[in-house]
């Protein structure tokens, strides 16, 4: 006797439902980042993917293992296909993928969330994670038919964010999920019952279809609202329990003030801001009050760079005099400078800025300092600098290149600690480290070899593109040449050759602060979000802890004076063709990152990307596995053809239809729009982001054409805007804006390409494809339209 196998209605109403329920639960997951729609969406297409396997598998009666693999196989597809553009990551989507996944689990660990989407894209965890839910609650669903058992899951997919963003999880969301439940459990018991076959007409044991739905209701309700009282008392008692899931990082994310916890995690976030933010001013008789720093980093571990354990007595407060100078002979000359500093309520942080070294301090509050680092930590969660003004007497040490280059070799007056690494350090680190400093028989000359090889070899950039974080994986990256490799800003810089040290026997460890100050009055100086900096500090016997400048071509810093008369140069054997032009040496920070820029974009991985993606559709699969992924690529070229037709209608229009297309561009390229900016500031911005769309070598876009058709672009725009006329025709402007759309995709990454050509963000934020612009327009209402 064979088992009847459940209506096919009933059972796509089921799985429908559970993936409904599913994601419904996953909307509580909006504060991890800040570009909800851009992890929303695809995770509503993985549930649709794996639910309608599931459905095909249950169908086709493959079983329960049978149809959890096809799920498991497609679903991986998908995220895959979402994550990197190929659903078969094989060859360059595999280095995408797993670097995709890497960098988001970077992001997620150094700020809290809403994670800044133009900072890290967790998206990648977010959709890996969603993908097991939606499996495990298909699993007890579909195939087990045990939809009381899926409260569990959905409980917790609701509940993973408490503990870990500040908002308080949405009431609507919870009710959303409780009613799809419900709506499981009654369609479940519905089909029980349908079991036992039609009812008896006429029988005393007739059975009636209303009172069967009723009965069926109440049990349903019964048991969603027991699960559903459980569920409302569980969240008061999970903070308790420190749950970590997704290890969100305690940098602040994307509101608008400057919080520092961890000095290094918040570094990059702050750099990039799209404003310059001032923080703090001083006011000091000091001629050069630069390196004002604010905590140093002594341990190094495979994730990153940490301030490590502090054993900070109580009797080390910020009220009075300091401890003598670690290190430092005393007959190093030597100025003292005082310091008025006003923290702005701008700069929330939990350590304090102070020159280092320091003679004396006097800061109001529980501010105590570490012996060997000298750096300030509040001691009272609810302390921090905003609105704080506190004073300082700062050392300036006359450090000589002939005392320096008298160091010994080893030194017992700072820990061993100061020259520990991770045990599975890349091999790179120490064969790059010694060959480098092979030559130099000091260790004042191995810290300016390793100081000018990164002068020589490196280049500065702020650029999204550039390696993510300060651990083991991102050290390893920015070390190689290539793409994504030697190319960075302050962090890894300072990162890189203070491990480059520690494995050569210099005690070494990173220093975070200020760089240079504004001069704002009479010896009033101010300090910006823009001024953070990272550099660091070699300890050498007699001169105590030194810093040196390992960031190239960065415009506000420079290296260290003692530095540049002595000492090793870089080994040329140690350079490679993929490093920089020698020529660029001389550039800017922002041109010498424009330079850099096509070594991240090779022709080649788009054409791998585009052949794993055609291996993907292989006939060796299940048929029900190939139909669906058909079914999978098909929608996923709906937004392509979409997205299409609508440049193709912009670029037909006005001025302003072609303008909003190349707004959107930007957007679908993953680029922060410049938004409340004039159309001239617009220009500029777009100008560092343009490629050379006839280039296939990579070469630097700076080419004459592009930059022509960006400003005629521009002008037509301001006209628009400005002008009595208004919108009018412009001879040519289509042809421009074109090349200025074709520019700005050459010079994103390739898979910032495949992204905007599969999963176009445009499609998913109200852009207006017209605007009307009056004849009597104001300078007051010319401010860049396209929002």
């Amino acid at each position: 006797m064979s088992v009847r196998r459940p209506p096919l209605g009933h059972t796509i109403a089921l799985t429908s439902a559970g993936v409904v329920t599913t994601w419904c639960a996953m909307l509580s997951w909006r504060g991890f980042t800040d570009d909800q729609g851009q992890v929303l969406y695809p995770l509503l297409a993985i549930g649709v993917v794996v639910g309608g396997l599931g459905v095909a598998g249950r169908w086709a009666r493959f079983g329960v293992l049978g149809t959890l693999l096809l799920q498991v196989l497609g679903g991986a597809m998908i995220t895959s296909y979402l994550i990197c553009g190929a659903p078969v990551p094989v060859g360059g989507a595999w280095t995408e993928l797993r670097l995709a996944f890497s960098d988001a689990w970077v992001g997620a660990r150094t700020y809290a969330a809403p994670v800044p989407s133009d900072q890290a894209d967790v998206g990648p965890l977010m959709l890996a994670g969603g993908l097991g839910c939606f499996l495990v609650v298909d699993l007890l669903v579909g195939s087990l038919r045990r939809a009381s058992l899926a409260g569990l899951p959905l409980l917790t997919v609701f509940s993973v964010p408490t503990g870990l963003i500040a908002e308080p999880l949405s009431w609507w969301v919870f009710t959303l999920t409780a009613v799809g439940f419900v709506t499981m459990l009654f369609l479940q018991e519905a089909q029980r019952l349908a079991h036992w076959g039609r009812p008896l007409v006429g029988s005393e044991r007739e059975v009636a279809s209303p009172s069967t739905s009723s009965s069926v209701l109440r049990s349903a309700g019964l048991i969603g609202g027991t699960a559903t009282a459980f569920a409302i008392m569980l969240p008061a008692i999970i903070p308790t329990l420190d749950v970590h899931l997704l290890d969100v990082g305690n940098g602040a994310g994307g509101n608008g003030e400057i919080s520092i916890k961890n000095p290094m995690t918040d570094l990059r976030r702050d750099l990039k801001r799209p404003d310059d933010v001032p923080l703090l001013r001083v006011v000091t008789d000091d001629p050069d009050p630069s390196y004002l720093r604010i905590s140093v980093l002594t341990r190094f571990s495979d994730n990153e760079w940490s301030s490590g354990d502090r054993d900070i007595p109580t009797s080390n407060r910020a009220d009075g005099p300091m401890p003598p100078l670690v290190g430092v002979s005393p007959d190093v000359k030597r100025s003292t400078y005082t310091y008025d500093v006003d923290v702005l309520d701008t700069f929330s942080s939990t350590w304090l800025p102070t020159k280092a070294p320091i003679d004396a301090i006097d800061a109001q509050g529980d501010w105590r300092f570490d012996p060997t680092t000298t750096d300030f930590i509040a001691s009272d969660d609810d302390l921090d600098t905003a609105g704080l003004s506190y004073t300082m007497d700062a050392v300036d040490l006359d450090l000589t290149p002939r005392r320096l280059e008298a160091a010994p070799l080893t030194s017992d007056e700072v820990p061993a600690a100061y020259t520990q690494l991770p045990s599975d350090l890349p091999p790179i680190v120490s064969e790059l480290a010694r060959k480098v400093t092979q030559d130099a028989t000091t260790p004042f000359a191995k810290a300016v070899a390793l100081q000018n090889w990164f002068w020589a070899n490196f280049t500065y950039s702020l650029e999204q593109s550039s390696p993510i974080g300060n651990g083991v994986d991102a050290l390893e990256r920015f070390l190689r040449p290539g793409p994504q490799g030697r190319i960075g800003y302050c962090e890894q810089f300072a990162s890189a050759m203070a491990v480059m040290a520690r494995e050569i026997g210099l005690p070494a460890r990173v220093a975070v602060g200020f760089l240079s100050p504004r001069t704002v009055g009479l010896h009033t100086y101010e300090f910006s979000s823009d001024d953070l900096h990272a550099w660091p500090e070699i300890f050498l016997q007699g001169s105590g802890w030194v810093k040196f400048e390992p960031t190239p071509d960065d415009p506000r810093a420079d290296r260290p004076a003692y530095t540049l008369t002595a000492g090793a140069p870089s080994d040329p054997s140690v350079s490679s063709p993929s490093t920089r032009d020698p020529g660029a040496q001389a550039s800017s920070g922002p041109s010498a990152s424009q330079t850099q820029k096509p070594k991240l974009d090779q022709p080649t991985s788009g054409a791998d990307a585009e052949a794993d993606r055609s291996r993907g559709n292989t006939p060796t699969l299940p048929i029900g596995l190939a139909a669906l992924l058909v079914l999978a690529v098909g929608a996923g070229l709906t937004p392509r053809e979409l997205r299409r037709r609508r440049r193709v209608r912009r670029l037909a229009g006005d001025t302003l239809d072609a303008w909003a297309e190349v707004r959107d561009t930007v957007v679908d390229l993953r680029i922060s729009w410049p938004v409340g900016r004039s159309p001239r500031q617009t220009g500029a911005f777009l100008g560092e982001h343009l490629g050379d769309p006839d280039s296939t070598s990579g070469t630097p876009a700076h080419s004459p054409t592009v930059s022509a058709a960006l400003r005629r672009v521009v002008d037509a725009v301001e006209r628009a805007f400005f002008s009595r006329e208004g919108v009018v025709d412009v001879p040519g402007l289509t042809d421009d804006a074109a090349l200025v759309v074709r520019a700005l995709e050459a010079g994103a990454t390739p898979r910032a390409r495949r992204r905007a050509t599969w999963l176009p963000a445009s499609l998913l934020r109200r852009t207006p494809a017209t605007t009307e612009v009056s004849t009597s327009s104001s300078a007051a209402r010319a401010v860049d339209r396209v929002s």
